[in-house]
């Protein structure tokens, strides 16, 4: 949060991509510091004020472009490299052991995945899966902090409750890689890989999920 008496200014910025509008939010140093599609901004607005204070208070959001740079490493992961966003300097909230989870994320490589336990494993905490599978869905910075890489043990989708009403877009990717991303209310999470194909991590299933159940956003500002 900011300091008392002092409001962070953050900057909002959208940009299009092949399975959506993307609302980027960044700052004044050029980090982004939340990432998400727009589908979801009550999820990012919400995590905006559990990281940061009041929204007008303690924080305001003004509309700017995101830097060049950021701009086109994201345009470029969507056309195909997955590895142009690595570059992107990001600045969270949240608590030490979550800002810990999500920067052992960002280790895992394009075209590979992590089960929970192994990443509870490699940050040296075998018993809190749990709680590394809550960290990995709480995170704010979507696509560049690859929470879409971790799956579960038996390589399998996890942690989307039933209920939830979903409608399936495939698309086809020009790279040797392909993404997945899905949505869920009930994990606040965003971005998940579909099971891998037997023959090489570098196979995978495009498809884009747009949540059908989304939350009121009436009197959205940005």
């Amino acid at each position: 949060m900011a300091s008392p008496g002092t409001r962070q200014i953050l900057y909002a910025d959208r940009l299009e991509s092949t399975i959506g509008t993307l609302l980027l939010i960044h700052d004044c140093d050029g980090h982004v510091r939340a990432l998400d599609f727009h589908d979801f901004e009550s999820r990012m607005r919400r995590l905006l004020r559990l990281h940061y204070g009041a929204d007008g208070n303690d924080f305001a959001v003004e509309d700017r472009a995101a830097p060049t740079t950021i701009r086109r490493a994201i345009s470029d992961y969507f056309s195909g490299d997955l590895c142009a966003v690595n570059s992107i300097p990001v600045t969270t909230g949240g608590t030490s052991f979550q800002r810990e989870v999500w920067a052992a994320l960002r280790t895992i490589e394009a075209g590979t995945t992590l089960s929970y336990g192994a990443l509870a494993r490699q940050l040296g905490r075998p018993k809190s899966v749990r709680a590394v599978g809550s960290a990995n869905g709480a995170n704010p910075v979507a696509i560049v902090v690859p929470c879409h890489r971790v799956i579960g043990t038996d390589g399998s989708l996890t942690g989307y409750g039933g209920g939830i009403s979903r409608k399936r877009a495939s698309a086809a990717s020009k790279s040797r890689y392909f993404c997945t991303r899905f949505a869920s209310e009930n994990t606040l999470r965003i971005g998940a890989v579909e099971k891998m194909s037997p023959n090489t991590a570098e196979s995978m299933t495009v498809a884009g999920v747009v949540d059908m159940t989304r939350g009121s956003r009436a009197g959205a500002a940005w």
